[in-house]
């Protein structure tokens, strides 16, 4: 008789953890270094008229 497992969930390897919190520590030394910046409120070209969008689509480099 054969038994059928669906799911199992593995146990993570001690020295992949050590890595991965290593990796979360990095990481929020650099987002501390490197803040994200804001968020502008508009950005030029998508306030742009459809004839002003056609003339930077022909110009180059496209």
């Amino acid at each position: 008789m054969t038994s059928l497992v669906r799911h199992t969930t593995r146990r993570r390897l001690p020295a992949v953890t050590a890595v991965a919190a290593e990796q979360r520590l990095r990481n929020g030394q650099l987002r501390n270094a490197f803040p994200p910046r804001s968020v502008g409120d508009w950005w030029p070209h998508t306030a742009a008229t459809a004839e002003q969008v056609q003339q930077r689509l022909e110009s180059p480099p496209f």
